[in-house]
């Protein structure tokens, strides 16, 4: 029988780079049936507060994309939800 196992860390953010405003909190899913397969839930308080998020900091949100392209195989966006 196998024993989960779970890391936790924690971080505190300076209080001049918390710029998020609307930002809830983020989930990592493991796919049961394919352990290569992901998926993030970025939960916001509103669609304003996340398309205002993503233009504020499109750039780098792109090189932070650029940064890890080589860890993936496909990135696709699954759609936006209530």
């Amino acid at each position: 029988m196998s024993t989960a196992y779970t890391y936790l860390w924690e971080f505190i953010v300076e209080p001049s780079r918390l710029k998020a405003n609307g930002y809830i909190d983020t989930l990592l899913l493991q796919d049961r049936a394919d352990p290569h397969r992901f998926i993030t839930v970025d939960r916001w308080k509103s669609i304003e507060a996340h398309r205002a998020f993503r233009s504020a900091f499109s750039r780098e949100y792109a090189a932070l994309d650029a940064w890890c392209e080589h860890l993936t195989v496909r990135e696709t966006p699954l759609g936006e939800f209530r």
